[in-house]
């Protein structure tokens, strides 16, 4: 049975201890690709940072070849493969002779970018990011949906196309195969799929598209046979890529974050010493609402539902960790009073800032959430001329530490 990380999502303690030995592991983390992937260089950032915040050491390996194919990787493509670590963290597609190695260094393994049969993995939970996916779309109205499917032996794949079927069958749609088209998780063959849907007549009036680059293609295939979108076919995808937002209209997508899983991962593998590792563990995704589903636009920096989402999407930008807006709201609640008093502001947003460092957060938009302190203390009818002094002066505080921060990266 798969399960979610525990504590992942909470502001990270002062201190970490690692529960059963003093001695801090070892984790040696193979990259499946080069660090400068989209994907995989995410990935390797969140297990660093991870590693960092609960004392874990980290050795990146990356194989003498690097193929962007699913082929295993064999024992001899990772000649240098550290012996003595206490965990490996591993992409699925390794071959048996590499398992055998990692069992017989005694070390646990946990695989991502997939499922390997024997071995416990990570990853997104894909079927509730498309059952989400695909339920906002009906939220809209449609009815005739469209999923363009992944790749045919692809776990992720199948567990998107589950999830579309769950949507449908709760929301008492039938399911028609018609509308399934392999678009292979690549723009050209999403495009050939859409095409033939137009040429041969099948009526729809939305996609759900298996990742970004999917729904990139049908994008493309839409506008040069004149259908617009969201108005005549909305669009979802899925995975949150780089430039997403910036298609015309920007893309809604499910979030899924490779920091959030190398965090995710590391802090699995440090915290669980001695014990089984479950076979699948979950790392949840989150729907990004643009307007290629038919939700209208909102001015840069609005937050429409009144909570902390467009702050948690700003601290998670990019290829950033995936931040829950309860999150932001419990980091909040430790530094909302103290801002408002005397003494003791600095030494509080201090730690509040390190803390959101921590866990990468992007804290520059961290200055979005002063901008809504202010106007909160204003709206609840605070001094004006103190409010503002305090806004301006935790202001200063922030770029001064984000400042100070570069520095050391520099260095």
């Amino acid at each position: 049975m798969a399960q979610r990380c525990p504590h992942l999502y909470a502001v990270p303690p002062e201190r970490h201890t690692m529960p059963e030995r003093t001695v801090s592991p070892t984790i040696g983390l193979v990259l499946s690709e080069h660090l400068t992937n989209h994907y995989v260089g995410p990935l390797a950032q969140g297990a660093a940072a991870a590693a960092a915040a609960c004392g874990a050491r980290l050795i990146l390996y990356s194989p003498l070849s690097i193929f962007m194919t699913r082929r295993d990787f064999t024992l001899a493509e990772l000649p240098l493969l550290p012996r003595r670590v206490d965990a490996y963290l591993l992409p699925s597609n390794v071959s048996d002779e590499v398992v055998a190695a990692c069992r017989g260094a005694r070390a646990r393994a946990l695989t991502y970018a997939g499922v390997r049969a024997g071995l416990p993995s990570i990853g997104p939970d894909n079927r509730a990011g498309a059952r989400a996916a695909t339920a906002h779309l009906i939220g809209h109205g449609r009815r005739r949906i469209v999923h363009l499917a992944g790749l045919p032996d692809s776990d992720e794949a199948h567990e998107r196309l589950a999830g579309y079927r769950e949507a449908l069958a709760a929301a008492g749609l039938p399911f028609d195969g018609a509308l399934v088209a392999a678009g292979h998780f690549r723009v050209q063959e999403a495009e050939d799929a859409v095409a033939r849907l137009l040429r041969d007549g099948v009526t729809f009036d939305a996609i759900f598209a298996a990742n970004d680059l999917e729904a990139r293609g049908a994008l493309n295939v839409l506008a040069r046979a004149s259908r617009r979108v969201p108005e005549d076919i909305a669009i979802v995808g899925f995975d949150d890529s780089a430039g997403s937002d910036a298609l015309d209209p920007p893309l809604t997508t499910v979030r899924q974050s490779a920091f959030q899983i190398g965090w995710d991962a590391l802090r699995l593998l440090a915290e669980t010493r001695g014990r089984d590792l479950p076979p699948r563990t979950l790392v949840p995704v989150r729907l990004v609402v643009r307007r290629s589903c038919g939700c209208p636009s909102y001015a840069a920096g609005a937050d429409p539902t009144g909570d902390w989402t467009a702050l948690a999407e700003r601290l998670g930008q990019g290829q950033g960790p995936l931040v829950m807006p309860e999150q932001v709201a419990a980091w909040a609640a430790q530094l909302e009073e103290t801002l408002g008093v005397g003494d003791g502001w600095q030494a509080a947003l201090d730690a509040a800032l390190e803390a959101a460092g921590r866990l990468g957060w992007h804290t520059p938009a961290l200055r979005a959430y002063l901008d809504r302190w202010q106007a909160a203390r204003l709206a609840a009818g605070h001094d004006p001329l103190a409010t503002q002094a305090r806004a301006t002066a935790a202001k200063d505080r922030l770029a001064q530490a984000l400042e100070e921060r570069q520095v050391q990266e520099r260095v």
